[in-house]
């Protein structure tokens, strides 16, 4: 996506913000309703030089910009290939990928997912009104499979989950690989949580 989605009119980000309420009536997002079965999954890809979209199990993509640049225990990769191994894992609650070894990269990659995508383009009317609806979505460091999410986000506000009223994809930047989690909790920034969503249509 980010270095190989076709961009779109682009609007300003709005922030989920707490003058932005759910109604009652909003729609519920629910992960056991999204065509996947529960537990986990793994995968093999391998990264190299050249840009490149990755699936990942179906519930997230990986869009890696040309020389990317992923670094294993301080020895960069520009001109090799790196194999990495992904685990994705699916509950009632939310989806989680994790990622070996761990590496960091030189660009920004973008993680996403088009889960929710019918169900966020279908009620997108609300959601333009209700953008705090979208919180549950933020896509979380996580540095483990099962730890607690991490709101990375919170000093970087590069790192906030983006989504897109138009498409319904949901994506982040990304600077290192362990593990990203969505569905893993909600911020409100009522109670002084920084912002963890924008709405965005630019993709």
């Amino acid at each position: 996506m980010m270095a190989l989605a076709a961009c779109g009119e682009s609007t300003a980000p709005k922030a989920a913000s707490s003058s932005h309420t759910l109604a009652a009536s909003g729609p519920a997002f629910d992960f056991g309703g999204v065509g996947f079965a529960f537990g986990q999954r793994s995968t093999e890809f391998t990264i190299t030089s050249a840009a490149q979209h990755v699936d990942v199990n179906g519930l997230f993509s990986l869009d890696f910009p040309a020389n990317s640049c992923p670094q294993q225990t301080g020895s960069a990769s520009c001109d090799r290939s790196v194999r990495v191994h992904a685990i994705t894992s699916l509950t009632s609650t939310g989806a989680v990928v994790d990622f070996s070894p761990h590496l960091t990269f030189g660009k920004a990659v973008t993680l996403s997912s088009s889960l929710f995508a019918p169900l966020i383009v279908m009620n997108r009317t609300y959601f333009a009104d209700h953008p705090s609806a979208l919180n549950r979505l933020a896509m979380f460091y996580s540095p483990s499979l099962g730890s607690a999410p991490v709101e990375d986000f919170a000093n970087n506000p590069s790192l906030i989950t983006h989504v897109s009223l138009k498409t319904g994809l949901v994506w982040r930047s990304i600077w290192h690989f362990s593990g990203y989690l969505m569905g893993g909790g909600e911020c409100d920034p009522t109670l002084g949580d920084p912002n963890c969503i924008y709405v965005d249509d630019g993709r």
